[in-house]
Parts: structure tokens; C-alpha cells; sequence
């Protein structure tokens, strides 16, 4: 479960998220303010976790699915309340789909920490999306 070598520094790049977390609170977005924390939350909590323990056990995997349920859930939400016509969208639509294309495809070959980057900058570009549209999009 744990990797020394790919798994190094997701305890460190888990800090990503605070990126669109500080992004959210500067435009004024409620529910993104929301979403942010709580992928930094269950990110962190299981991150941290695994890198402590270093071996699978019930408390990591709890952790490990709760994270991947906000992930599943909280991602197509965003996604789909930022869908405008702008540049910011397509980017965030283009790294949400290089995430899905590298954890299940390509999981072993890349490291998890592109996937942390990956994340924060189409979170961050979702969020810049919707405060282009502030009138209309119900996440700002």
C-alpha cells in the first residue's frame, strides 16, 4: 500500500490544496470555501495517516475511501456548476480528465504528487470559472 518512493511526499503535497482553499476565500466562494476544505481535510487526514503508519490497516483504509468518495462526489459537482464558455473551464475540464486518465490508467508509471498538482490547479481554474459567471453560478 505504502511506497517509499512514489508515496514520498504526498504527506507534503497534500498542502496543494490549500491553493484553491485561499483562491475560494479571496473570491468570496462559499461553497467552494466548502468543497476546498473538505478535499484538504480528507486528503490530509489520509495522507498524513499512511505516511505515519506506512502499512495498509482499517483506519487508512476508512481514510483512503472516505477520500475517494469526496473526490468522486465533490469533482463531477464542481465540474458541472463551472461549466461556462471560458478558458478557465476548459483547463479545469482538461486537468480533471488527465487526473482520470493517470490514476486509472497510468497509476503505477506516474507519481501521486502530479496528481496533487493536477488537482489544485483545476480546482483553482473551476474556481476562477464560476467568478467570471459570479451572477450565475451558484457556487460563488
Amino acid at each position: 500500500m505504502y511506497d517509499e518512493v512514489s508515496d514520498k511526499y504526498n504527506h507534503l503535497s497534500i498542502n496543494l490544496f490549500l491553493i484553491p482553499l485561499i483562491t475560494s476565500i479571496y473570491h468570496h466562494c462559499e461553497l467552494y470555501i466548502l468543497f476546498s476544505l473538505t478535499f484538504f481535510i480528507t486528503g490530509s487526514l489520509y495522507h498524513i495517516n499512511l505516511w505515519i503508519d506506512k502499512k495498509l490497516n482499517l483506519k487508512i483504509i476508512i481514510l483512503r475511501n472516505v477520500d475517494i468518495l469526496v473526490v468522486h462526489s465533490l469533482t463531477p459537482c464542481m465540474i458541472y456548476y463551472s461549466f461556462y464558455d471560458n478558458l478557465f473551464c476548459f483547463i479545469a475540464c482538461f486537468g480533471v480528465f488527465s487526473i482520470f486518465l493517470i490514476y486509472y490508467f497510468y497509476s503505477i508509471r506516474v507519481p501521486h504528487i502530479i496528481i496533487h498538482i493536477l488537482g489544485s490547479l483545476s480546482i483553482v481554474n473551476a474556481i476562477e470559472s464560476c467568478n467570471l459567471n459570479r451572477d450565475i453560478c451558484p457556487l460563488c
